[in-house]
């Protein structure tokens, strides 16, 4: 992380125990309703959606650094925001809490732009006069203020912290000049890590375009130009494509679906990239002996029978064995040999067509029927996979799958026909181990960044616990504490309902 160290040395010593939440003299600990002039929630009637017009804010829309108004995908009408905002209308300083589903992250808002929200959200007004607006957001999200919400969250599928619940929150109170101090170092140290998480994301956006660059360089020759003028092929791709060819014309057909007939396939490679003088272009039904579609077999998660892998369990590159499902063991299954390509013939348009090559991690394993297993004929699978999930490959099945309500779908026929180089055995070879090593490299620096990430999400929740018990920035003894500012409000609140009383008595 760009600036995470120095912010880790900052407040490395704070808050790394959890404990009990002693807060520093001259604090006090006040419910939620007793120090915001209005708590509520969003409209509770779906409102009538528009192309454009006023915002209308979802759970969605909320992350830490606020409302995310380029997601906004929901709209209503001026007159619906109008009779909305008789009821409520958000302004600056006014804080969101989400309260179902992914509740428990508190929002300011920033500025005074018109917007609705649902009711899925809360909506408080604190009273400026007991506490600031960014000092009340930090307390929500703060550890102690977490684990109240998780107390009171109820129901099953959607988690809810009620209005109610949320009233008779425990909230720890400074001073009001402390809590300003506390919000500005908050604001300056959230920058900071925000500064280190951004550097975190632009870490992971640059190993995908190399990865992405990786594999058009491996799948072109372009990786390997030095070795092969260095190392002449002894065998071409177009020795490797006779080959096959006249081993074909000598023994039988393999059982299952071959792809054998691919004549009338054309293989145009007008818009493919040219290729090294040893390499070839070949048809897939031209290099597999035998393509099969997975089992419509009933499975489960019982932990007993046959493995079967499913979409989820298929990325691109790797076969990820969890929450597997399985099938009985006396139902004739397509069981997966070592080098079988397993391809995801049918999910979302981004997602149709990953695949990756069985290794037999988990053995025996078979594959439901949205799956296609493909056993290649003198070539190797990997390099096979290396192209299919390049982004020349991803550019095919894009333009050849077919698109129904909800999904995509490239079938076993379609795929025969895609287009494929094939390099000198060699080559492959070479290729694969550069590629291997590589993406190795990469898989470690993602590991890195993986605990980047997770060091940063503890160094805020450590800082924030810090801030609410009173030990990020120093106490003033000029300031006049939270204990007497709540008695003399709570005693001038008295005086005006007993000057109200009075007031009615002499009238009557």
């Amino acid at each position: 992380m760009a600036d995470g160290g120095a912010v880790v040395e900052r407040v490395k010593d704070l808050a790394e125990a959890e404990g009990p939440w002693m807060l520093p003299e001259g604090w006090a600990t006040t419910k939620l309703e007793q120090i915001v002039e209005r708590l509520t929630d969003g409209t509770h009637q779906p409102p009538k959606f528009t192309a454009s017009g006023i915002p209308f804010v979802v759970i969605g829309n909320v992350s830490g650094d606020g409302i995310d108004w380029s997601s906004i995908s929901k709209w209503v009408s001026p007159s619906t925001y109008l009779s909305e905002s008789k009821r409520l209308r958000p302004s600056r300083d006014d804080v969101l809490y989400t309260a179902v589903g992914s509740y428990g992250l508190a929002i300011r808002v920033l500025d005074d732009r018109e917007f609705m929200f649902q009711r899925h959200i809360a909506y408080l007004r604190p009273d400026k006069a007991l506490v600031d607006p960014t000092y009340l957001c930090y307390a929500l999200n703060s550890p102690v203020l977490r684990r109240q919400a998780d107390r009171a969250a109820r129901g099953v599928a959607q988690k809810t912290v009620t209005l109610g619940s949320l009233r008779e929150f425990d909230i720890p109170l400074a001073s009001l000049a402390e809590q300003r101090r506390i919000a500005a170092r908050m604001n300056a140290l959230f920058a900071e890590i925000a500064d280190g998480e951004a550097a975190l994301v632009a870490a992971r956006k640059g190993l995908d375009i190399f990865r992405r660059a990786l594999l058009k360089a491996a799948v072109t020759g372009e990786l390997t130009k030095g070795w092969r003028a260095a190392n002449p092929a002894s065998e071409t791709g177009h020795d490797v494509l006779a080959r096959i060819a006249k081993a074909r014309a000598t023994k039988a057909p393999a059982k299952g679906r071959t792809g054998h007939n691919v004549d009338a396939l054309s293989l145009d490679i007008s818009a493919l990239p040219t290729l090294p003088e040893s390499w070839a272009w070949a048809r897939v039904g031209e290099v597999i002996s035998q393509m099969e579609y997975g089992t419509s077999e009933k499975c489960d998660f019982g932990y007993s029978g046959i493995p079967v892998l499913r979409m989820g369990n298929v990325d691109f590159g790797s076969l990820l064995y969890t929450k597997l499902k399985y099938a009985p063991k006396d139902t004739a299954l397509p069981i997966l040999q070592v080098g079988d390509l397993v391809f995801n013939r049918t999910n979302s348009a981004e997602l149709v067509g990953k695949c990756a090559v069985y290794k037999g991690e988990v053995s025996p394993c078979s594959l439901a029927s949205y799956l296609i297993r493909l056993r290649f004929d003198g070539i190797s699978p990997d390099f096979a996979a290396l192209w299919i999930n390049s982004a020349y490959g991803r550019k095919w099945i894009a333009t050849n799958k077919s698109q129904q309500v909800g999904q995509a779908n490239l079938s076993g026929g379609t795929l025969r026909g895609m287009s494929i180089p094939i390099p000198p055995p060699d080559e492959a070879e070479e290729i694969l181990r550069r590629v291997a090593d590589a993406l190795t490299a990469t898989a470690d620096t993602l590991t890195l960044l993986d605990a980047e990430a997770a060091d940063a999400a503890r160094l805020k929740q450590s800082t924030l616990k810090a801030a609410f018990e009173g030990r990020l920035v120093s106490q003033d003894p000029l300031d006049e504490p939270a204990t007497a500012l709540l008695s003399r409000l709570a005693a001038n609140s008295l005086a005006m309902r007993a000057k109200r009383g009075r007031a009615r008595k002499s009238t009557a």
